[in-house]
């Protein structure tokens, strides 16, 4: 079974990213990126809609991650590529017609799951 976690336990450690501070800066000004590093850092928010904060560091790690490293499946439509892939502190697995898996704290964890959960052999 792999042990995954949520993004959400992530959050504190990525929201100290210079990229994700950078982005929430060019939206919410230098001031506003403070109080949200801050209330992401300790679970108290100033005015500010977690939600959005959320979405936006969603839309960053889906859309500037690493791959780290990559496998190969055996479907019914013969191999496909199953990807580590990794954003800050976060891992996870991507695999072609497959819905991510959850996330990951190490790199080894994410590639154990997907060396135990997709069939890599033929």
């Amino acid at each position: 079974m792999c042990n995954t976690y949520s993004a959400g336990n992530f959050y504190p450690e990525i929201i100290k990213m210079v990229e994700v501070q950078d982005a929430i800066t060019e939206i919410y000004g230098k001031e506003n990126c403070h109080k949200i590093v801050e209330g992401f850092s300790n679970g108290v928010y100033h005015h500010i809609n977690q939600g959005d904060i959320e979405d936006l560091i969603f839309g960053l790690v889906e859309n500037n991650y690493d791959v780290e490293w990559t496998i190969y499946g055996i479907g019914g439509n013969g191999k496909y590529p199953i990807e580590i892939r990794s954003f800050g502190p976060l891992f996870w697995i991507a695999a072609q017609e497959f819905d991510s898996i959850e996330y990951f704290k190490t790199f080894d964890d994410a590639l154990e799951c997907a060396e135990s959960t997709y069939e890599t052999k033929a």
